[in-house]
């Protein structure tokens, strides 16, 4: 009895190997392995996905090298993560890349990701609307590369963004054209103006040595306030910690009430 425990026990064991990760290739599909059992999903070619998918569980993204065209958002919510890993690219002429709302947690490892959606990010983070919110995690790696009209944007949520922590090791580089032919502004990192709720866990922004945040040129629509285009726009509340880095655009801070 004991040896036929042990086996079923291998059996068991195997078959969560088994299911613990999945190569996606051109005609697979990455939505349900982004919100199935696996864990891993790797790219063995490039990759088309059709709808927005929001990430359920922890799951790691490896491109593989390969390159990942989205037409909506992956979106991560409260106690869901997700890595990027695997020196690809991710790409989208519509949709910003990444929507992470209050609990969610995104890592960019490395790679170049790009959107020329207008207006438009490669991480649109939202926080929560009370003090006790909990933690919404960003962390862009030194070998990552994102690049968008604001590759990472805070939006406002009745006010505030509370529990977002961003680390930024990479490069975030902004871009004013596009292929949408956009002239707005071009700003690294973007903190709303409208988020005003300045007391506990506020959002906390820590910016690297390693990164390099390069803002677009000046927009022409006449409205000052999309036109501007500093590397950083700190125009809501959020507490930002600087050990060092490059900054490139009209003025390295734009320091309205943060």
């Amino acid at each position: 009895m004991r040896k036929l425990k042990l086996l079923a026990l291998g059996l068991i064991s195997l078959l969560a190997v088994n299911v613990s990760a999945a190569d996606i290739d051109a005609s697979g599909d990455l939505a349900a392995c982004l919100t199935g059992l696996e864990t891993t999903c790797k790219l063995t070619e490039d990759y088309n996905l059709s709808v927005g998918v929001t990430v359920v569980g922890d799951k790691i993204l490896d491109l593989n090298g390969n390159k990942l065209t989205l037409a909506d958002s992956i979106n991560l919510s409260s106690g869901n993560s997700l890595m990027v890993t695997g020196n690809g690219e991710i790409y989208s002429e519509s949709a910003d890349l990444f929507c992470v709302t209050e609990g969610g947690s995104l890592n960019i490892e490395n790679g170049t990701h790009t959107s020329y959606n207008f207006n438009g990010s490669v991480a649109f983070i939202k926080g929560g609307t009370a003090n006790t919110a909990a933690k919404t995690e960003i962390v862009i790696g030194e070998a990552a590369k994102l690049i968008a009209n604001k590759p990472l944007a805070i939006g406002n949520n009745s006010g505030a963004a509370y529990g977002v922590n961003i680390t930024i090791n990479g490069t975030l580089e902004s871009i004013t054209g596009g292929k949408s032919g956009y002239n707005l502004g071009g700003i690294a990192i973007s903190v709303n103006g409208l988020i005003e709720k300045a007391d506990s866990n506020i959002a906390t922004i820590t910016i690297n040595e390693t990164a390099k945040l390069i803002s677009g040129a000046t927009g022409t629509t006449g409205n000052n306030n999309q036109d501007s285009s500093p590397a950083i726009y700190a125009g809501g509340y959020a507490k930002w910690i600087i050990n060092g880095g490059e900054f490139y655009g009209d003025e390295a801070l734009s320091l309205k009430s943060g």
